[in-house]
């Protein structure tokens, strides 16, 4: 029976996807890549990450990614040698010591998990933009005279994408929301919004884009990484 990495290798030789190229595209290392289609456990980075990147490459090669993250879930949660402390051999007063150690580790990670998930990919990747041509001047805030105490009034936006390639995309929103998403063919996707939004598209050719009901066409070709700004300025 294969391995779990010897699954995800095989499908992605045959589609012929090179693996440096679904790195750049799922903004994760190729090194962790081949160390996941290796089963090489020990090259790759703390649970918490791993799981996060199996199923996304998983899910991108289309491939159940529930029973590939139990594979690699049962492997991961077997302790290491080397990460192994000796708490039994300690005296009983260094008991405290230990537990105050391992507790900091806990905090550390969940602190460096949720800083990376909430980093944009956008701060993160050198992409290629979008012509400014290819779509129309953004509409006109409408605004309220602000004297008497009376606020701005702020526009809202609708979002609808429709995919016809397997598509990652990116949103994050003037309002401090955001979101990350994977478009297989036939699938579309409606979001509302004040404001603006930021986004990145790791196939630009794979989809349509609709903005305020007017068709915004493609924005960019077959697996090319664009970011826009929506509505354009």
């Amino acid at each position: 029976m294969d391995l779990a990495g010897e699954i995800l290798k095989k499908r992605r030789e045959d589609l012929g996807r090179d693996i440096q190229e679904i790195a750049d595209l799922l903004k994760i290392r190729a090194d962790y890549l081949r160390a996941i289609e290796e089963d090489a456990f020990s090259k790759l980075p703390a649970p918490v990450y791993t799981n996060g990147y199996i199923r996304c490459y998983a899910r991108y090669l289309d491939i159940d990614a529930d029973s590939i993250v139990e594979h690699y879930t049962k492997n991961l949660s077997q302790p290491q040698t080397s990460t192994i402390f000796p708490v039994a051999s300690f005296r009983k007063k260094s008991h405290g010591i230990v537990y105050a150690v391992l507790l900091l580790a806990g905090a550390t990670a969940i602190f460096l998990y949720f800083r990376h998930a909430q980093e944009s990919p956008l701060d993160r990747a050198a992409v290629t933009t979008a012509k400014p041509e290819t779509y129309g001047a953004a509409p006109p805030m409408p605004s309220v005279d602000t004297k008497g105490g009376r606020k701005p009034v702020t526009e809202k936006h609708s979002l609808g994408v429709s995919a016809a390639e397997t598509t990652w995309m990116y949103l994050k929103f003037g309002e401090g929301r955001t979101e990350q998403v994977l478009l297989r063919p036939g699938e579309a996707r409606d979001w509302s919004f004040s404001d603006k939004v930021y986004l990145k598209v790791g196939n630009a050719g794979g989809i349509r884009i609709n903005l305020d009901g007017s068709d915004l066409g493609v924005p960019g070709g077959h697996g090319q990484v664009v970011t826009l700004t929506l509505p354009p300025q």
